[in-house]
């Protein structure tokens, strides 16, 4: 993927002729909103390529978009701002690199025309079509056109023609979608591996990348794990002899292998990116991938519009008994889970977990905060400290643990604090009843329309089946799709001002009834508890211990 920048390349950033000394055409100044015509094209292929003859080379189809799409602009008269490319991207993926740097030099007018093959290079999705091509490009004063759909936003009653090609886009992926989903799921019920990257331990066979073979190098810090284990070191301090001894993570140890690999965890784990940690230990200790079973489907993507993955239970995973060679022998295995089914995360002396579980982080790196016990014979003290911390000194200076009993006492003051601010029933005027008569209404209202959104798409659906059969003509599809559409935008426009007027209600019934549990329920609380931690707060952040004249910062974020 890369970007080209016409006026950089050459040296100025006056507007000029894209095809430089070489042409005798004139650039005629042809004039958009009182400027000069300066497009922006923007080119994308999804498919691996196979007329490459280096991986970082150009494919043939790009080389062939731009050519097109840079004559097209010359025959215009229209100066060339940038042409902006994305290779390997499907046109549903909403983070293609080149696609993002085109919308946010967009939204500051760097150019007045945005030029395509085709609408589909642009967004196969019709939410995207509808948020950019149909919104947000009118309001910045950009015109989109498409060469071979013959989209173009400054004609008009094209709108209608570039909503129908959104709308059969957007059909085409979800067919496209479901064929990869049978695909992948019938590899795996033969148990040939479909991931992105080989477990830690193990690699891509070079002979057959569905398969896994054993990567000795990391294959060998994973028996060390196992042994340590077994010799009675915890988590913790498996993960900071590693640490200590220079030993790369998993996530490093394949980019040093030259792979593309990327931890998207949580902004407060990331700090914790270049070191082993004790999840990490946790999870390799569990991992059957060790002893030759292959599981997979342990997470589904929620629909192909949505990357976000929904966690399956493990009975619902798809296993391959001796999928490939073990790292690890089913006696120590059987030792260690053995060993692994004793551990307990709650508290060993209440056997409950702790009232602030979840919710304690560290001021200064976003890490959550580990619990300590001391021995009985030094106090048997309770302290939280900073687990970035405890695996590495250099990533986290919140080295200082905080008393839990402590923490308690602050915490425990602004509840109470919370209340009396709160503790004024002329504060709160519940109505539930009537906002739950117009939630009634409105759902109502909306399971209609949808209805008859249904019956409108099924209208265009078979006209579309008409086209493709040849009993109608492109034109006659779009001419009679126009009343189907109109009304179909009418009623989408009508929705989302209900899904608005909904959550507001239910946003004002949530602080009611948070609000009214405070009034009834705690008056003044004497002791912390579990259920009240997690009714009130969010998250608690403990700063570093700094001045002795300064007290040591706490923030709560509460639930409200």
């Amino acid at each position: 993927m890369n970007t080209v920048d016409f006026n950089q390349s050459r040296g100025d950033k006056s507007p000029s002729c894209v095809l430089g000394k070489s042409s005798s055409t004139s650039c005629s100044p042809n004039q958009r909103f009182g400027q000069l015509s300066k497009v922006a094209i923007y080119v994308r292929l999804s498919d691996e390529d196979r007329d490459k003859r280096n991986a970082t080379d150009e494919s043939e189809s790009i080389q062939n978009q731009k050519s097109m799409l840079v004559a097209y602009a010359m025959e215009k008269g229209w100066d060339v701002y940038k042409i902006y490319c994305d290779e390997d991207y499907s046109g549903a993926d909403k983070s293609r690199p080149e696609w993002n740097k085109l919308i946010a030099d967009a939204e500051e007018q760097k150019f007045n025309i945005v030029l395509c093959k085709t609408q589909s290079r642009f967004s196969r999705e019709l939410e995207m079509v509808e948020k950019y091509i149909h919104d947000k490009f009118l309001e910045w004063n950009i015109r989109f056109v498409s060469i071979v759909d013959n989209a173009d936003t400054d004609i008009k009653g094209n709108k209608k023609s570039r909503q129908i090609n959104g709308l059969i886009n957007e059909w085409y992926l979800e067919d496209l979608s479901d064929n990869i989903r049978r695909t992948l799921n019938h590899k795996k019920q033969n148990g040939e591996w479909t991931g992105s990257f080989a477990p830690y331990g193990f690699m891509r066979d070079p002979l057959d990348k569905n398969h896994l073979v054993i990567d000795e190098e990391a294959a060998e810090v994973v028996r060390e794990i196992f042994d340590m284990f077994l010799n009675g070191m915890g988590y913790l301090t498996i993960a900071q002899n590693l640490n200590n001894r220079g030993i790369l993570n998993p996530a490093n140890y394949k980019k040093s292998k030259g792979s593309k690999y990327s931890n998207r965890d949580s902004n407060r784990q990331r700090v914790t990116g270049n070191m082993w940690t004790n999840d990490t230990i946790y999870y390799i200790l569990r991992k059957e991938e060790y002893i030759g079973t292959l599981c997979q489907n342990k997470t589904e993507n929620i629909s192909y519009k949505n990357k976000k993955r929904r966690i399956h239970s493990r009975d619902k995973w798809t296993r391959t008994f001796n999928a490939h060679e073990p790292i690890i022998g089913m006696d120590i295995w059987e030792r260690v889970q053995a060993k692994l089914s004793t551990r307990t995360r709650p508290d060993k002396r209440t056997g409950e977990k702790h009232i602030f579980n979840g919710k304690v982080f560290c001021g200064v790196c976003e890490n959550t905060l580990t619990k300590v016990n001391t021995p009985e014979n030094k106090g048997g003290f309770r302290y939280l400290k900073c687990r970035t911390y405890n695996n590495s000194t250099d990533v986290c200076d919140n080295g200082k643990s905080i008393r839990f009993d402590a923490l308690e006492d602050i915490v425990l003051i602004e509840v109470n604090k919370l209340l009396t601010e709160y503790h004024d029933s002329a504060k709160i005027k519940v109505d539930d009843a009537g906002k739950q008569r117009k939630l009634d209404k409105l759902a109502k209202e909306k399971s209609d329309i949808a209805a008859q959104l249904e019956k409108k798409n099924k209208v265009i659906e078979l006209l579309y089946s008409d086209r493709v059969d040849g009993i109608i003509t492109s034109e006659q599809f779009i001419q009679f799709s126009k009343t189907a559409q109109d009304s179909i935008d009418t009623f989408n426009e009508r929705v989302s001002r209900i899904d608005m007027e909904i959550e507001a209600i239910k946003q004002g019934l949530a602080d009611d009834n948070i609000k009214e549990k405070i009034i009834v329920k705690y008056s003044r609380i004497d002791k912390l508890t579990h259920e009240i931690v997690g009714g009130f707060i969010k998250t608690i952040y403990v700063g570093k211990v700094g001045d002795k004249n300064v007290p040591r910062e706490i923030k709560i974020v509460w639930n409200f």
